[in-house]
């Protein structure tokens, strides 16, 4: 503490040491620069006016020089040179004390006006063009004036000659006599006044480099008298501060050094205090330590003990659910393999299709199938785990069957370019293939667009629309027109399947078709090649929507898409991707983008030549003319015993004639508004007459003889009728 007291007190001083000194020595600095600036400034100015006046003066000389060129010009023209007039300086009188620069201006001015009278003299005037044209025509009228006084024509003549002769004499040597004394006069006088300007342009340069080396000589003598007095001045201050630091210092330590002497003693005297109260606090430590310690080393038994037991507890489970998972994965590559024997070969499917007692597939599968994965746990990365407890008592090393997640997410996107794109149309004819062979006959139609081949990608498959054009859309679309009606038609059928079949009673139309059993309503498959082909933005939009909603609704894609060309307008062609099991061509062959699946190796079923896929398409045709009939059992529409005869025809007349959706029935309604009358129209074999039984024997059952009566008129010689007249139907009151 003494110590640290010592330092503040010595800081402080020092500082404040310094902040006078500093100061001090600041003042010092700034009278000194302010000494220097002034002589700088002082020999600047003196120099400036040097300059001034040099200029000056060289421009005199200049000006000087000018003059006498003017002058040249006018001497020339009388035959003087400037030597003529040139006047010597040192004939000049000694100069007298007066200001060189006003003096060297009024001898400019006096030179100016002194060549001005030069230039304007008159005699130089008639020397001129104008002065031998005056003087010609004064001799020629003086001597025709002479000749006509004579009293002769001929005399006047001999006289203008004579005139003209004189007058141009006179003008050549009297005027220009006069002009050259009158121009030497002048010239003189301007030569003086020359000289004069001359010298004085001298005198004034000698001026100036005096004037400057009088101020300068000014300029540091009082530059040296104001640097002695500041070093006067503060000097002896600084030399005063130094002095007072130095004792105050000297000071400070002595009685620091007094202190410290002081405090010495005293810790001493509280460190053997301190020694003693250490040593007994320290046994104490030492004993609550081993109290402590002992404790923590049982809690660490016991809780060592514990952990244990969870880590075989755990480890336990790990076994378990590691073991156990692996039999579930094969017991699921087992069931995948079983499922797997509804998609046989094409050759294996062409020699059961010949056996007479072939069966067509009656129930929708849960995926179809595509292709192989080979499965092996060892090619995972960290597959077979190092630890042996964990070595898998299973092996997991197999060819398993690849499904499309039918119906629920059944959308595939083939990504091809170039000569891919052939091999992204035999994949496609595979799908199709396999959903025609693997659900029931009749159960899924098909939707084409095939700008590129013309439909020739898919002629095989036309054999369908031989039994039912419903089976494959009538024909192949091509144009960008017919592609936007196909796709508004399959999206108004889901609009048709959300709003009656589904109505939020339902998730998917695999739900409702589990409940409507024989009006369970077909899959559609729209099947793309080589999108964006012909396809507007529009058509590309409901594709979207097609992809995206579709499964539920029963609607499935197959789309090729060429990376390569243009998309259209404002469409993104990860809103596919996004709903859609992708496809990428890589290393000469189709693989799957998703991660979870592309560890697996895949193998892509090939699909058969065109005249297999035709046989087949006539085959699953003829299959699904016959599955096309559906028979809705009687019981279904028939009144319960207790309802017979319980219904009113008061208000309308309703009989059910079928089913509507999954659990409604049809009715057939009439008696309320307009609907009085109906007519059945049909070719032969449609149905009607089932329809007029279905109808006659339920209205029969539904309402009793005085709620309804019946008049039969049958047209087919009364073959149709002739059972209700021969059980006497009490509702009948006709039957002819």
């Amino acid at each position: 503490e003494a110590r640290r007291k010592h330092a503040e007190a010595t800081k402080t001083l020092t500082d404040k040491y310094r902040e006078a000194k500093d100061a001090t020595e600041t003042s010092y600095r700034d009278a000194t620069w302010a000494v220097d600036s002034t002589l700088e400034a002082q020999l600047k100015e003196a120099e400036d006016r040097k300059a001034k006046l040099d200029r000056f003066a060289a421009e005199a000389r200049t000006r000087v020089e000018s003059i006498w060129r003017r002058a040249e010009h006018t001497l020339t023209r009388v035959g003087l040179a400037r030597d003529d007039v040139y006047f010597d300086e040192h004939r000049l009188p000694s100069p007298t004390q007066t200001d060189p620069h006003g003096k060297l201006e009024r001898c400019l001015e006096e030179c100016g006006g002194a060549v001005a009278k030069l230039e304007q003299a008159f005699f130089l005037k008639l020397l001129g063009r104008g002065g031998l044209v005056g003087s010609l025509v004064v001799g020629l009228a003086a001597g025709a004036g002479l000749g006509f006084a004579a009293g002769q024509v001929f005399g006047a003549v001999i006289g203008a000659a004579a005139g003209l002769a004189l007058g141009f004499v006179v003008w050549r040597v009297l005027l220009r006599t006069l002009a050259k004394k009158l121009t030497a006069s002048r010239g003189a006088a301007l030569g003086v006044y020359l000289a004069e300007s001359g010298r004085t342009s001298r005198l004034l340069e000698e001026h100036a480099a005096a004037a400057r080396g009088h101020a300068t000589a000014k300029a540091r003598k009082r530059h040296e008298d104001e640097k002695q007095s500041a070093d006067e001045k503060y000097g002896p201050h600084l030399a005063a501060m130094k002095a007072n630091f130095d004792e105050a210092l000297a000071t400070l330590n002595a009685s620091q050094k007094a202190r410290l002497t002081e405090v010495d003693e005293t810790r001493e005297t509280e460190h053997g205090q301190a020694v003693r109260e250490y040593d007994a606090r320290d046994a104490a430590s030492a004993k609550s330590f081993d109290e402590k310690l002992a404790v923590a080393e049982a809690t660490y038994a016991e809780v060592t003990k514990s952990a244990v037991a969870a880590r075989d507890t755990a480890w336990a489970k790990l076994e378990t659910d590691w073991h156990g998972g692996l039999e579930r994965v094969a017991n699921t590559i087992r069931d995948l393999k079983a499922a797997g024997a509804a998609f046989p070969s094409w050759e294996k499917l062409g020699a059961e299709l010949a056996k007479p007692d072939f069966a067509w597939p009656t129930e929708v599968p849960l995926g179809v199938k595509y292709g192989e994965f080979t499965v092996c746990l060892a090619g995972l990365p960290d597959g077979i785990p190092g630890d042996p407890r964990l070595a898998p008592k299973v092996t997991i090393d197999d060819v398993v069957p690849a499904y499309l997640p039918f119906p629920d997410k059944a959308a595939v996107l083939l990504k091809a370019k170039d000569e891919s794109r052939t091999a992204a149309v035999m994949q496609l004819q595979l799908m199709m293939l396999r959903f025609l062979t693997g659900l029931p006959p009749g159960k899924v139609r098909f939707t084409i667009i095939d700008p590129v081949g013309l439909g020739e990608n898919f002629g095989s498959f036309m054999h369908l629309a031989d039994a039912d054009e419903l089976l494959v859309t009538n024909r192949i679309w091509t144009e960008p027109g017919h592609i936007e009606a196909r796709l508004a038609d399959l999206t108004g059928h889901m609009e048709t399947v959300i709003q009656k079949y589904l109505r939020n009673q339902y998730a998917s139309i695999e739900e409702y078709n589990r409940a409507a059993g024989e009006v369970a309503e077909p899959y559609r498959v729209l099947v793309v090649a080589n999108f964006p082909t012909n396809f507007t933005p529009e058509a590309a939009k409901r594709l979207v929507s097609i992809v995206n909603s579709g499964p539920a609704c029963g609607v499935c894609s197959l789309i090729s898409v060429d990376t390569r060309a243009a998309m259209p307008r404002d469409f993104r062609l990860a809103d596919l991707e996004a709903a859609s099991l992708n496809f990428v061509w890589n290393n000469g062959r189709f693989n799957l983008t998703d991660p979870a699946l592309s560890a697996y190796p895949l193998a892509i079923d090939a699909p058969p030549d065109a005249k297999v896929i035709a046989a087949l398409a006539k085959r699953v045709g003829e299959a699904s003319r016959f599955a096309a009939k559906v028979e809705v059992p009687f019981s279904f529409i028939a009144p319960k015993p207790n309802e017979v005869w319980a219904a009113s025809a008061s208000k309308e007349l309703a009989v059910p004639v079928g089913r509507a959706g999954a659990t409604r029935k049809q009715l057939f309604k009439l008696g309320v508004g307009t609907a009085q009358h109906a007519l059945v129209a049909g070719k032969t074999g449609s149905g009607k007459s089932t329809l007029l039984h279905a109808f006659i024997t339920n209205l029969a059952l539904h309402y009793s003889p005085d709620e309804v009566e019946l008049y039969l008129i049958d047209f087919k010689k009364g073959v149709e009728f002739k059972s209700y007249a021969t059980n006497r139907l009490p509702h009948a009151r006709v039957i002819a």
